[in-house]
């Protein structure tokens, strides 16, 4: 009753345990079944050098993910060790790409981000100053910005 595969997306940044998380779907793997995780990471979100409020959106930015972070609520850097911590868990045969995406303020990727953003401060009011800049930034045509950074990591299950 074992799977070939399993597929997980944006949810191990979320957990507290993604180790235990890692290792319980490898239990359902078959031999040579394989885990695919995509997860992001936040840490390289920046305006581009020039654009104005450049200054102001990497500075809510910072202090969101930390807020975030200490709080306990995301790891903003979760993709970028995910493929150490499947090896660290077992999996052999490690696969990562990495996507880098870049957004220009009210495209559709940009306003997706910022309507997400409004609904976050809704939620957190300690937060909403950092994501009203943010969102602002998003909408105003022709800010130029780099998300988060997408990362597809696949790992093999190779024992039993």
């Amino acid at each position: 009753d074992n799977f070939d595969y399993i597929y997980t997306r944006l949810l191990l940044a979320h957990l507290h345990d993604p180790l235990l998380a890692i290792r319980n779907m490898i239990s359902g793997l078959k031999p040579g079944g394989k885990l695919v995780a995509l997860d992001y990471n936040s840490l390289v979100v920046r305006a581009e050098p020039g654009q104005p409020g450049a200054e102001e959106f990497n500075h809510a930015v910072n202090t969101m993910n930390q807020r975030i972070g200490d709080e306990g609520l995301i790891s903003a850097e979760y993709g970028a060790v995910m493929s150490n911590q499947m090896a660290a868990c077992g999996l052999s045969d490690i696969e990562e790409d990495i996507m880098p995406r870049h957004h220009t303020g009210g495209d559709f990727g940009a306003l997706l981000s910022a309507a997400g953003l409004d609904l976050l401060g809704q939620a957190r009011p300690e937060l909403a100053a950092q994501a009203t800049v943010i969102a602002n930034c998003m909408r105003q045509p022709g800010f130029r910005y780099r998300d988060a950074d997408m990362h597809c990591v696949i790992g093999t299950w190779l024992e039993k």
